[in-house]
C-alpha cells in the first residue's frame, strides 16, 4: 500500500527540515576532520598563523620563529667556518716548520739517554779490556822474570846443554804466544741483552790454557796449542794443563782438519775423572755404535760433560765457555752462528773441571787459538 504525501502537508514540511539538518551536519563533521588533518603548528610556540616547513629539520615554525631559526643555522655556520680556518692555520704553521713534532723532544731524550748509556757501557768495556790485558801482561812479565833468573844462573855457572836451550827457546815461544793473546781478547753480548736496541757488550778474557796431557793416537804440539789425530781410527782424549774451580772462563777452538766432517767432542771432566773418561770413552762408543749415536747435541755423566760438535767444517771456530760460578757450559760456532747451553751441578760434575777434547779419526786436528 503506497501512501502519498501532500507537499504542502506538515509532515511534508518536517522531513525537509530534517534532512537539511543532517546534511548540514555531515558537512560541519567532515570540514573539521578535514581541518585537523591539514593544519600544521609552529614548533616552538604551537600556533598554527603563517607556518612554514624548515627543508633541512623538517620542523614547522611560524613566521616569527622561522626567523629565528635561521638566525641560530647562521651562527651554527659561521662557527664551522671558524674551525675550518683554525685547522688550515695549524696545517699551514706545521707546513712552515716540517721538522717539528711534539714527539720529537721525547725522541731527543731518548737519544741523549741511549747516547749515554752507551758511553757508560765503552767506559765499562774500556776497563774491562785493561784489566784484563794488564793481568795477561803481568802474568807473562812475572814468568819472564823467573827464566830470566834462570837463565841468568845457568851462563854465570857455565852449567847447560842443548836439551836445556830448547826447553828454554820453547818456554820463550809460548811466553810470546800468550802475549800475543793478550792483544786478542775479544767481545761478546749478554745473553739477557739480546734482544735489545743496543746490546750490552763485555770483555771475553781468552785463556791461555795448553793441552797437557793425552791418551790415545794424539800428538801435541806447538808449545801444547794444538793437538792432532794420528794415522789410527782409534779414540783419543786431550786435557788441558790447568784445572779451574771458581769463575768464568773462555777458550777458542780453531779446526784446522777434519776429514771425516764427523766432528768431535770436546767439554769438561772432574780432574779426578780423566782416567776414568779416556778408559770408559771407547767402550761407550761401541755400545753406542757411531759419534753422533753418542753424543746428538750433548752428553752428560757423572764427571763428565760434552758437546758434540758434528757437521762442522775446516777453519770453523768455536767459542766455549766454562762458568764455574753459575755451573754451566755453553758454545757457539762463528760459522753456522750455532749456540747450545748445558747446565751441570757440583753433585754430578765436581769441581775443579779441566777442559777435555776428544778426537776419533785420522787426520783431524784442532788448535787452542
Amino acid at each position: 500500500m503506497y501512501v502519498f504525501i501532500d507537499k504542502k502537508s506538515a509532515i511534508y514540511r518536517l522531513c525537509l527540515t530534517l534532512t537539511h539538518y543532517f546534511f548540514n551536519m555531515k558537512r560541519t563533521f567532515t570540514n573539521m576532520a578535514f581541518t585537523t588533518q591539514t593544519k600544521n603548528l609552529c614548533s616552538n610556540c604551537g600556533k598554527a598563523a603563517d607556518i612554514l616547513m624548515c627543508g633541512g629539520c623538517k620542523k614547522d615554525f611560524c613566521s616569527r620563529h622561522e626567523t629565528d631559526h635561521r638566525e641560530e643555522l647562521n651562527k651554527q655556520m659561521i662557527e664551522l667556518m671558524k674551525n675550518y680556518d683554525q685547522l688550515q692555520q695549524t696545517i699551514s704553521k706545521q707546513q712552515a716548520q716540517p721538522n717539528y713534532h711534539p714527539l720529537i723532544k721525547q725522541i731527543d731524550a731518548w737519544e741523549h739517554n741511549a747516547i749515554e748509556k752507551i758511553h757508560q757501557a765503552a767506559n765499562e768495556a774500556r776497563k774491562q779490556l785493561l784489566t784484563v790485558a794488564n793481568k795477561h801482561r803481568t802474568k807473562v812479565a812475572d814468568t819472564l822474570t823467573l827464566l830470566t833468573q834462570e837463565l841468568t844462573d845457568a851462563r854465570d855457572e857455565d852449567d847447560y846443554v842443548e836439551t836445556d836451550l830448547k826447553e828454554w827457546t820453547e818456554k820463550l815461544e809460548k811466553l810470546k804466544i800468550d802475549l800475543v793473546a793478550a792483544q786478542t781478547i775479544n767481545f761478546g753480548q749478554d745473553d739477557d741483552n739480546n734482544a735489545s736496541l743496543i746490546p750490552k757488550i763485555f770483555t771475553k778474557d781468552v785463556s791461555t790454557d795448553s793441552f797437557e796431557t793425552w791418551f790415545g793416537d794424539i800428538q801435541i804440539t806447538e808449545h801444547g796449542n794444538r793437538i792432532l789425530h794420528g794415522r789410527t781410527n782409534q779414540i783419543g782424549t786431550v786435557y788441558s794443563k790447568n784445572a779451574y774451580s771458581s769463575g768464568q772462563h773462555n777458550f777458542r777452538f780453531q779446526i784446522e782438519q777434519l776429514p771425516t766432517h764427523q766432528g768431535f767432542v770436546f767439554g769438561i771432566v772432574s780432574k779426578d775423572m780423566c782416567m776414568i773418561l779416556s778408559l770408559s770413552f771407547p767402550r761407550l762408543l761401541t755400545k753406542s755404535g757411531n759419534l753422533s749415536a753418542l753424543c746428538k747435541t750433548y752428553f752428560h755423566q757423572d764427571g763428565i760433560c760434552l758437546f758434540s760438535l758434528t757437521g762442522s767444517k775446516q777453519n770453523d771456530i768455536v767459542h766455549f765457555q766454562i762458568d764455574c760460578d753459575q755451573q754451566r757450559i755453553r758454545f757457539v760456532n762463528e760459522r753456522k752462528n750455532d749456540q747450545q747451553k748445558l747446565n751441570t751441578n757440583l753433585n754430578r760434575c765436581k769441581l775443579p773441571w779441566r777442559v777435555v777434547v776428544v778426537l776419533f779419526y785420522a787426520g783431524d786436528c784442532v788448535r787452542f787459538c
